[in-house]
């Protein structure tokens, strides 16, 4: 087995900050929050899911869907800044995009890219769950990720 490691140093080469990340995503977007629930809207539906909503709850902006019968809820922590807001939606886009573009082509199944956004029976999200309740194992070196390609 071959795996290849990429040290930070030879990372750096490759890129430049400013290459990569050097300013927040959709900074300064001009798309509306409405555009971006509209954009979802018509990734998602293609999957074909049920109930698809969305709304404000205890203050919280969230769109939610059933597919084959589980529960998945994306949620936007209102901003005192519509452009901050407007500029999350557009990131909240870019997830749902990039994750169902991996359902699209094979990569991933759709449960599996939004594990974390799942909805459990007391109205928790997988990933809420998992973290307050400390149920993420930490791996402290890639000898544990050697040994799990082996098998």
């Amino acid at each position: 087995m071959l795996v290849l490691l990429v040290g930070m140093n030879n990372l750096k080469e490759l890129y430049r900050k400013d290459d990569v990340m050097g300013r927040p995503y959709a900074l300064g977007t001009g798309v509306s929050i409405t555009r971006s629930l509209a954009e979802i809207y018509k990734l998602i539906d293609r999957f074909g899911v049920n109930n698809l909503a969305t709304g404000k709850a205890a203050g919280r902006n969230f769109i939610m869907f059933d597919h084959d019968g589980q529960t998945y809820r994306f949620v936007i922590e209102p901003q005192d800044d519509e452009r901050e807001e407007k500029r999350q939606w557009r990131c909240m886009v870019l997830y749902i995009k990039g994750a169902l573009v991996l359902v699209e082509e094979g990569v991933k199944d759709l449960e599996t890219v939004f594990l974390a956004d799942r909805i459990l029976p007391g109205g928790q999200s997988w990933g809420q769950y998992s973290l307050e309740n400390n149920e993420i194992p930490k791996a402290s070196s890639f000898k544990l990720l050697e040994t799990q390609l082996e098998n």
